[in-house]
């Protein structure tokens, strides 16, 4: 399976859809919440949805602004 990335985050999804990653950086800048997953074949969809639980809303995004985000 190839990994998924995955973005949660009602305010840095809307940024990402109308301004795309410097949207998102943007709203990091402005306080918003947010939490990356890279879903493999060590995550079962289970442990994927948990991951869902306290955010309204999330997308997928590219490896590289994985990378970005996460500090690789």
């Amino acid at each position: 399976m190839e990994t998924i990335y995955y973005m949660f985050g009602s305010a840095v999804v809307s940024a990402y859809a109308t301004e795309g990653f410097n949207g998102v950086k943007k709203a990091l800048d402005d306080g918003h919440d947010y939490f990356l997953v890279a879903y493999g074949d060590d995550m079962t969809p289970s442990e994927l949805l948990a991951c869902y639980t306290g955010y309204t809303d999330f997308t997928e995004i590219e490896p590289d602004e994985f990378d970005a985000l996460a500090g690789n």
